[in-house]
């Protein structure tokens, strides 16, 4: 379990949603940014939080965790 006091902070990145699908006007642009060259879902994220909220995370402290295919890369 997540230590008391501990945060989840999520950034933006090539995700698929109503608001910007993956075949829309802008996916091309946006896969070129994307490092993978694909969109994201939320599964993906999903994963991850649930490692940082689980046993096998109990000795990561002050760590970031990008789960975003490489968009900040």
């Amino acid at each position: 379990m997540a230590a008391a006091g501990a945060a989840f902070v999520l950034v933006a990145g090539t995700g698929s949603a109503s608001a910007n699908p993956a075949d829309g006007p802008y996916s091309d642009l946006q896969r070129a940014a994307n490092a993978l060259g694909r969109y994201g879902h939320p599964e993906k994220v999903a994963a991850g939080i649930a490692f940082l909220a689980g046993p096998g995370a109990s000795f990561i402290t002050g760590a970031v965790l990008d789960i975003d295919g490489g968009y900040l890369a």
